[in-house]
């Protein structure tokens, strides 16, 4: 990236913030009371019981050759392994239900990517380049002893995924995407469609210095209840999960998380060597109500991968595997179970 198309980005970034605060300004003038005291509560100060829950398994490091990675396994290590890729702003946690649900019939391993959870949090941008980051999953699939996985993924952990599966295909017998574009795809949708466009406001936003996690932390309550399955859809996630992403962010902030979206777009890496099909079974599940993708980006991943199933889902936003978990987990073992 110039200089000149990084200030572009900057001004462009600071301009959407400013609409951002005015945005929240509002809903605090409307309901003031209410904000105060979501303001007023302070994230917890240990470690809340949902993420202590031994029902999800066992916490433990892997040590790759410059990062350490945050695991959470639960299931025979004899079984198939499922491992599982998260998105922003989530860490393991937000696979929980899939986790107790496939465990009984595969290795489940749900990780914490680089920057985000209880794994590495390099300073660099570099080291957030889906390039880097596809070595490291390939790098940990075999330093827990596995030749292949089945590989589910969401949001940015998505596009790791397809990052992974077209360099490392002997890595991935079957490929699971929910609401997330094939990166060819996406960038197609970019330049080609003003609605997509528009819900991608927020990667500009994430290009300004120190602002967004001005902005994530002054207004967390509500951020991370729209962020993480609880927007309009409403009630799918608890407060009591809600303050386990509270807790974790409190500890660990937001600054490295959005190093994915400032490597994606300042080094122009977002769709490198990506572009070739990927010659695998693989399922999109797609909630329809997704207020960040367009729906049509699901079809339009078929022009990369040919053995493409698609479920919708509609009345389901950004996060199916928390609006609608059971309906998920129904699709994607039956797509497991297909010969």
């Amino acid at each position: 990236m110039t200089g000149i198309q990084k200030y572009v980005y900057q001004l462009v970034g600071i301009n959407y913030a400013i609409c951002v605060i005015f945005k929240l300004l509002w809903k605090f003038a409307r309901h003031p009371i209410q904000y105060l005291r979501l303001l007023n509560k302070k994230p917890p100060s240990t470690r809340p019981d949902c993420l202590l829950d031994e029902s999800f398994g066992t916490h433990e490091f892997v040590q790759l050759k410059d990062v350490k990675w945050h695991c959470v396994s639960k299931g025979n290590n004899d079984k198939p392994l499922m491992l599982f890729l998260h998105g922003f702003p989530d860490f393991w946690f937000v696979w929980r239900h899939q986790i107790k649900e496939f465990s009984k019939r595969y290795r489940t391993v749900a990780i914490d990517l680089k920057g985000f959870g209880d794994s590495d949090k390099p300073t660099e941008i570099t080291a957030y380049l889906t390039s880097k980051i596809r070595e490291d999953i390939s790098n940990l699939v075999r330093a827990l002893n596995c030749k292949s996985c089945i590989l589910v993924a969401h949001d940015f952990g998505g596009t790791v995924a397809y990052h992974v599966a077209t360099k490392f295909p002997e890595l991935v017998d079957k490929l699971i995407i929910l609401n997330s574009p094939h990166p060819a795809a996406f960038l197609e949708a970019i330049n080609t469609r003003k609605s997509q466009k528009a819900k991608s406001w927020y990667m500009v936003l994430f290009q300004v210095p120190y602002l967004p996690e001005i902005l994530i932390r002054v207004f967390d309550y509500e951020f991370l209840r729209c962020m993480c399955g609880g927007g309009r859809l409403g009630s799918a996630v608890t407060d009591d999960e809600i303050q386990a992403y509270r807790y974790m962010y409190s500890k660990h902030g937001f600054s490295k998380q959005l190093n994915m979206y400032k490597a994606a777009l300042s080094y122009r890496k977002f769709c490198d060597t990506v572009s070739t099909e990927i010659d695998m079974p693989s399922l999109i599940i797609w909630g329809t109500d997704d207020s960040f993708l367009d729906t049509e980006l699901a079809e339009m991943n078929r022009k990369y991968l040919p053995k493409m199933k698609i479920k919708l889902l509609n009345e389901v936003g950004h996060w199916p595997h928390i609006d609608k978990a059971d309906e998920v987990n129904t699709a994607i073992q039956d797509f497991l179970d297909e010969k």
